[in-house]
Order: structure tokens, then sequence, then C-alpha cells
């Protein structure tokens, strides 16, 4: 699998990354919005795991900026976040139209938790 990380804290980013390379998974990074826009313009990945809290945008707009593409629509979401409003606040009906798959908070959830879901993707 091919997994792009979008965390504007760069230190985390590395450190998911490393986690999911362990799990013998691809992944790169991006930082801010643009950026992972211009990632997913040059390659193929089978999910995104994203902070929503991410500097020019947030998560969500990024999301509906992403699924505006036909090309990037059935890519799966994982959101990865400290923030308490956004996606969470979302209606069911808007996380499936955003094909967001689950809500994980950085409190509370652990990297094994991201790997957990990524490998339900793959079941």
């Amino acid at each position: 699998m091919n997994i792009l990380i979008v965390e504007p804290d760069k230190e985390l980013a590395k450190t998911i990354k490393d986690w999911l390379i362990t799990d013998e998974w691809n992944a790169d990074t991006a930082s801010i919005a643009q950026e992972a826009l211009d990632c997913l313009d040059e390659e193929k990945y089978d999910a995104i795991v994203l902070e929503l809290v991410i500097p020019h945008s947030n998560g969500v707009e990024f999301l509906q900026s992403v699924r505006s593409y036909p090309e990037w629509q059935g890519i799966p979401c994982i959101i990865y976040t400290s923030a308490n409003i956004g996606a969470m606040d979302l209606p069911e009906s808007a996380k499936k139209d955003l094909n967001i798959i689950k809500v994980l908070y950085k409190s509370k959830n652990s990297l094994a938790d991201i790997s957990a879901e990524i490998r339900e993707l793959t079941a």
C-alpha cells in the first residue's frame, strides 16, 4: 500500500511514516495542502492519513478539494487529529461523501490504531 500522510508537524509525520514503513507500506509526507495535492498529482495513493489542522487550509476543505478530482474520489481517508472540531462534527453522510473511514484522536489513539485501520482496507 502507498499512503500519503498530511501532517504539519514534520517530526510527527516522520514518526508516522517510519511506523508505517515497519508494516511494509510505502509512505510519503506533506505538511501543507498544496504539497499534498502535488503528491497526489505525482503518485497513486491507497489511503490518506490526515491532520485536520493544516496551514493555509483545513482538513475538510482539503478533502473537498481532493474529492473534486474523479481520480482521487475513491482514496479512503483516516483522520488522525488533535482538533476537537471539523470532521467530527460532520454528519455521517458528509463523512461518507468525503470517504472518511475513521476519525482517530492523537490524545486517545496510537500509531497502531492507524495501522489497524489501514490493514482493514486491505482485508
